[in-house]
């Protein structure tokens, strides 16, 4: 994102100094202000946040290697369905990331758009 002018740093909650900063809320909310990315790898240390619930983000492209979002976990189940576009009134009934995160956790009502890379 840098090699084309979108300023971009990367917050963790384990220390890795040589590929990252340490995550501090305050510090990643000023860079989005200035119109940077940040993007967040194993988030506060604290489960059940995620860290762009805690400085109230508009938009979530989660990056992993899982798939998506699908209507009940796949591990377990071979009939669930990969979901082709997630809305929050889907969410709110039933989600799982196929990497085991429930959506109910993940994105809260209202708050911002999400998308599964």
């Amino acid at each position: 994102m840098e090699s084309i002018g979108i300023p971009t740093r990367v917050q963790t909650a384990i220390r890795m100094s040589e590929v990252a900063e340490p995550y501090i809320r305050r510090r990643a909310v000023r860079r989005l202000e200035k119109g940077g990315v940040v993007i967040f790898a194993a988030g506060t240390g604290n489960p059940f946040f995620t860290t762009d619930m805690l400085v109230n983000v508009e938009v979530v492209l989660k990056a992993t290697n899982a798939d998506g979002v699908y209507d009940d976990d796949p591990r377990p189940n071979p009939n669930a369905h990969l979901l082709d576009t997630l809305n929050l009134s889907r969410c709110d009934h039933k989600g799982t990331f196929s990497d085991g995160h429930d959506c109910h956790n993940f994105v809260p009502r209202e708050q911002y758009s999400c998308c599964c890379l």
